[in-house]
Formats: C-alpha cells, structure tokens, sequence
C-alpha cells in the first residue's frame, strides 16, 4: 500500500485541485480521498460556541470543512484522478 499525505488549503478550489494532481503525478492514482480540514478549535475559533463566533469566523469554517469537502469530492469525482474500474 503507497500513502501519500498533502498540505493544501481545501478553502481554495485551485489548491484542492493542484494538490489532486499532484498526487495523481506521485501515486498514479488515488483510491481513498480523506478530508480532514477541522477549523473548530483552532487560533480565532470562539470556543464557546459556534453562535458566539464572528461572521467571518464561522464564514472560514464553512468554507473550510463544507465547501473544501465539496471540492475534494468534485475534482476526485470529475478529474485527473477518476478511475473507470471497480473493486
């Protein structure tokens, strides 16, 4: 089994998209996409919770973790990476 681990910025599409290429130029082709954006406790996160967040926190959030898993599935789905076999 090869792994491959990346560092992108899943809130920007060109990024999640590079990055999928990228891994497709290493790997050959990628089987198992995992997305693991987070954003809920991090620097700027109200941990008190998400209601006490600012609007442009909680924006980033949705961003990161709705919008990037989005995008992951959709470049994966559509892209370089899409494979036409079963298991």
């Amino acid at each position: 089994m090869k792994v491959k681990g990346l560092a992108l910025d899943v809130s920007q599409f060109a990024s999640v998209e590079q990055a999928l290429v990228d891994a497709v130029a290493a790997m050959g082709h990628v089987d198992i996409l995992v997305n693991n954006a987070g954003g809920g406790s991090g620097p700027g996160a109200n941990v008190g919770g998400i209601f006490e967040r600012s609007n442009a926190a909680v924006e980033a959030l949705i961003q990161a973790n709705l919008m990037g898993s989005f995008w992951c599935w959709c470049v994966q789905a559509r892209g370089p990476t899409r494979r036409r076999t079963s298991y």
